[in-house]
C-alpha cells in the first residue's frame, strides 16, 4: 500500500479527544494538507514526531510522509548545506519514530512501510555520511539495522 493521498477526515482521527496527545496532535495537524505541515517537519522536527507518535493509524500514514519533504532527496534541508544541527535532529526524531512505531504499534506503519523504507534508507545513510564523530556515525546506521531487524521480524509473522 502507497502513501494516502488526502487529508485524513475527522472520522480518520477517531475519538482522538480520549488520549490528550491525540488531542493534542490533532490540534496540530487536523485538517492541515501535508503542504501546510512541512514548516512544522522542519522548525520543530521533534515535536512534529511526538505528535506523529500518538495520531491514529490513518493520519500517521499520511503526516509520516512530512519527513520525505525534509529529510528526502530534493529536501528543505539538503544534507549538502547544513547551517546547523537542525537536520540531525530531524534524521534522528523520524528513524527513531519508525523504529518505535515498528515496536510499538506495527499495525500503523505495516501498510506503508514498504513504501516507506526508501526514506528510511536515505536518511540513516546520509545522516551518517554528513557526521564528523565516528559513533555518531554508528548510530544512524545501527538505527537503519534495527528498523530492517524489526520489519523483516513483523514481515515473517504475518
Amino acid at each position: 500500500m502507497s502513501k494516502q493521498e488526502s487529508v485524513p477526515s475527522e472520522e480518520d482521527w477517531g475519538n482522538y479527544w480520549t488520549d490528550q496527545d491525540a488531542a493534542y496532535a490533532h490540534q496540530q495537524f487536523g485538517g492541515k494538507t501535508l503542504d501546510e505541515m512541512i514548516p512544522r517537519f522542519r522548525d520543530l522536527p521533534l515535536s512534529a514526531s511526538e505528535d506523529l507518535m500518538y495520531m491514529p493509524d490513518v493520519p500517521f500514514r499520511y503526516y509520516i510522509y512530512g519527513f520525505q519533504h525534509t529529510l528526502g532527496p530534493g529536501a528543505a534541508f539538503p544534507y549538502e548545506s547544513r547551517a546547523d544541527c537542525q537536520q540531525d535532529l530531524a534524521a534522528e526524531t523520524f528513524l527513531g519514530l519508525v523504529l518505535w512505531k515498528l515496536e510499538h504499534s506495527p499495525n500503523a506503519l505495516l501498510p506503508i512501510m514498504e513504501a516507506l523504507m526508501p526514506l528510511v534508507e536515505f536518511v540513516a545513510v546520509n545522516a551518517q555520511r554528513q557526521e564528523t564523530d565516528p559513533c555518531t556515525d554508528d548510530f544512524f546506521i545501527d538505527k537503519l539495522r534495527r528498523i530492517r531487524a524489526s520489519y523483516e521480524n513483523l514481515r515473517h509473522r504475518s
